[in-house]
């Protein structure tokens, strides 16, 4: 998961995928099964995409270039993940963000982050509700997502554009995937 494995480096180690996590790509993309690269290390990640014949998928990361946390994405692996036509989903892990407890003002950051470098069409959310309580302080599950939505209309963003981030970008993905 974070840690180095018999299939790559995790976001914590030092390895490069292996022989055998090349088979398990090959055989897994074969059956036409997504490989989710939220946890891989830079090295695992950009072996990884040389190799990859789907779309590249990222369930729950942030931007190494607002905060360098080795769980988050530098713009260059965003950008690739977007020219795959695959799609990165924003986490809300506190820790991937900031070195302090956030609130929805950092996920709005981070979405026009988003928006404003790699545009619309590949980006989502990706909450990691339940795999963290390092949460920001006032969304800390679905219900809560009114909040960010508030703070989206007030600074002026679309409700179509609010409606693709939050689930419809993701739908899309996924239909597109299923067939």
């Amino acid at each position: 998961w974070n840690f180095d494995n018999n299939l790559g480096g995790g976001a914590f180690g030092k390895k490069s995928l292996t022989k055998l996590g090349i088979k398990v790509i090959e055989k897994l993309e074969k059956n036409n099964i997504l490989i989710d690269t939220a946890h891989m290390n830079s090295k695992t990640f950009n072996q990884f995409i040389k190799i990859t014949k789907l779309p590249i998928y990222n369930s729950h990361s942030n931007i190494y270039n607002i905060y360098k946390h080795k769980r988050n994405l530098d713009d260059k692996k965003i950008k690739k993940i977007c020219l795959s036509n695959g799609l990165f989903c924003l986490s809300f892990v506190s820790k991937f963000i900031a070195s302090k407890k956030i609130s929805s003002d950092e996920i709005y950051n981070q979405i026009c982050y988003l928006i404003n470098n790699f545009g619309i069409k590949n980006i989502a959310i990706g909450t990691d509700f339940y795999g963290t309580k390092d949460l920001p302080l006032d969304i800390k599950e679905y219900n809560d997502f009114d909040i960010l939505k508030k703070l989206l209309i007030k600074n002026k963003v679309k409700n179509k554009t609010i409606n693709k981030i939050f689930y419809s970008n993701f739908l899309n993905f996924y239909n597109k995937i299923k067939n």
